[in-house]
């Protein structure tokens, strides 16, 4: 039987969370349906061992593979040029989808042709049990997902692409850098035509584990990653033809990176190194898309884009009255 859905699984040093994972794609009924990847990215722990156990159980639907450490991007590009699914999703290794949702995620998914499948999801921090529901995408075209999706909830979680609009549209994500799930839900929107939205909540996502990327002490480590990211998307960003239909919500995924990149500055500390980087970041971003510096001031961008105003109207110096609202550096998300 032709697999109906790959799960693309980045699953690096994750043996503490990597059987919930599993656990919850096992639908006895819907397995011959799945083509799941667990992929080692060159971790020194069990979860190889882990995922060999499952793939006896599931041989033609489970399978394990071990590979040199390249990061998250070198992981998608290697199970996106082998993937048989119809269509693709990604999943990260410490977190989960709704195994009462994926038998109707799956039944719906075989009758489809959409090029973009947005999908709910929730989310929950380390220890908590209780699920937060993120706020629906009720989107039915392309024309209007740009305005009509909040800015915070684009992420890789959401979406489902079908593969041959991932092979077409050439994604290839950056090896050895961390935030590169930012271009795997931009450029394949270059190519797509259509987009359908299911009410189903699909993904569960950890929030608040130490050694996350999004997790403080992360963001501090590899801030230079997630500035490199979106610069990269920016300058890719010009390249797009007016004619583009998908540019409005390029333009906005351009945009939250920027967004992103700033919030992130903010959380590694209010002093001169960050205040330096800041300012280098956001002069490159200006020379590269004065569209995108623009942008991410604007109202859309809610109290992120009057705080960026703000840092430039006083040539940076409202970043030092960050020390009074040290909240940032405490949330879990």
């Amino acid at each position: 039987m032709n697999k109906v859905l790959t799960i693309s699984i980045a699953a690096f040093n994750a043996q503490n969370t990597i059987k919930d994972t599993l656990d919850s794609l096992i639908v006895p009924e819907i397995m011959d349906k799945l083509e799941i990847f667990v992929v080692d990215d060159g971790g020194t722990d069990e979860t190889l061992s882990i995922a060999k156990e499952y793939a006896m159980k599931y041989p033609n639907s489970i399978f394990p593979v071990h590979k040199e450490n390249g990061g998250y991007g070198s992981v998608q590009n290697y199970v996106i040029n082998h993937a048989t699914g119809i269509y693709f999703k990604t999943l990260d290794g410490d977190d989960m989808l709704e195994k009462g949702a994926l038998g109707a995620f799956l039944k719906q998914l075989e009758n489809e042709n959409a090029d973009v499948i947005i999908s709910d999801m929730r989310s929950f921090c380390e220890n908590n049990i209780d699920m937060k529901k993120i706020e629906t995408f009720d989107i039915s075209d392309l024309q209007n997902i740009a305005i009509n999706v909040p800015s915070s909830h684009y992420g890789h979680q959401n979406i489902t692409y079908r593969t041959e609009v991932l092979l077409k549209s050439g994604v290839e994500l950056p090896e050895h850098l961390l935030y590169t799930d930012t271009v795997y839900f931009y450029l394949p929107f270059l190519v797509a035509t259509t987009i359908r939205y299911y009410h189903i909540n699909m993904y569960n996502y950890r929030i608040g584990r130490d050694g996350q990327s999004v997790s403080t002490e992360s963001i501090k480590k590899h801030i230079d990653d997630l500035l490199k990211i979106s610069l990269m998307i920016s300058e890719n960003y010009h390249l797009i033809s007016k004619n583009t239909p998908n540019k409005s919500y390029l333009l906005r995924v351009c945009g939250i990176t920027g967004r992103t990149a700033f919030r992130y500055l903010y959380r590694c500390g209010i002093n001169k190194a960050t205040l330096q980087k800041l300012r280098k970041f956001d002069t490159e971003m200006k020379e590269i898309s004065p569209e995108i510096y623009t942008v991410i001031e604007g109202k859309d961008f809610g109290n992120s884009g009057i705080l960026i105003k703000s840092m430039r109207r006083t040539r940076y110096l409202a970043f030092w009255l960050l020390k009074l609202v040290p909240w940032y550096t405490n949330r879990c998300d």
